[in-house]
């Protein structure tokens, strides 16, 4: 999904170095299209991640609603949630520059991440959970961390661990 080298490349169009640092943007486009892409292959496009089904499967707005405003929640209930499920229209296309920055990570707060994919990136209220839950138990809500090599060879980067591959 995403590329060694400083052009980017692949699915995502991204340098793997640029899922490091502290803002997300890139990376939640990113998890977008991974997420698109196996909702087309699947029917389920979290399944992308491993840690879907064994601990983020069937996560509960119950589960972050400590992180919203009641009057949040309520909306998103009373709509029924707006699944938004046309992402087209919210990728945009990036263009990176030749020298990357050292990559400076942070380390989110459960409701800091919750609320950013909800306020600032505009995810569906109803995946906030599953997003926030594979976060979680993908990268302990770092930024800047690398997974180990994969079977494949590959290595997986950043707070939702986007694979190399």
């Amino acid at each position: 999904w995403c590329a060694h080298d400083s052009f980017g490349g692949k699915a995502c169009n991204i340098p793997c170095a640029k899922l490091l640092d502290s803002d997300i943007t890139d990376d939640v486009r990113c998890i977008r299209i991974i997420h698109e892409e196996h909702t087309r292959i699947s029917g389920d496009g979290f399944t992308a991640w491993t840690v879907y089904n064994q601990h983020c499967r069937d996560q509960q707005i119950e589960q972050v609603s400590a992180c919203f405003d009641s009057n949040e929640i309520s909306k998103t209930q009373v709509i029924g949630g707006s699944s938004n499920n046309n992402y087209h229209n919210v990728i945009a296309t990036t263009t990176t520059a030749l020298a990357l920055p050292a990559a400076k990570g942070k380390i989110y707060k459960e409701c800091e991440l919750a609320q950013e994919l909800y306020y600032k990136h505009k995810m569906p209220m109803e995946q906030i959970p599953t997003w926030v839950c594979i976060a979680k138990h993908e990268s302990s809500f770092n930024t800047a961390a690398v997974g180990r090599l994969n079977a494949d060879g590959s290595e997986d980067h950043g707070l939702f661990q986007i694979s190399d591959l």
